[in-house]
């Protein structure tokens, strides 16, 4: 319940290329239709194999960080293109959360 996954509502399961992969998106407003609230993302793999594959989903805000929630490491970053690449080990997941970066000093 850290993140507030008790009460999220998914908004997307998007296509992947490769078929052991299974993408999930959710924002997490506590079932309220918040469109404003974090986005959160499991990425499984179903595979005795690593995969690396791309996630895209049009839910996805550009220039966002995608962090491991576990860890707190920044793993990619969304592209212009609403999509980032994820590693994942065999039978492997992800629970990643999508934060706005920081903007860069000049």
């Amino acid at each position: 319940r850290e993140h507030g996954v008790a009460i999220e509502t998914q908004i997307d399961v998007p296509d992947v290329a490769h078929p052991g992969m299974l993408v999930l998106v959710h924002r997490l407003d506590d079932g309220l239709g918040d469109e404003g609230a974090p986005i959160q993302l499991t990425v499984l793999n179903f595979t005795a194999e690593p995969i690396e594959g791309t996630v895209h989903s049009e839910q996805l805000p550009v220039r966002h960080a995608v962090v491991d929630a576990q860890t707190h490491e920044v793993v990619s970053r969304v592209d212009d293109l609403q999509s980032f690449i994820v590693h994942l080990e065999p039978y492997g997941g992800l629970f990643l959360l999508l934060t706005e970066e920081e903007p860069a000093a000049s």
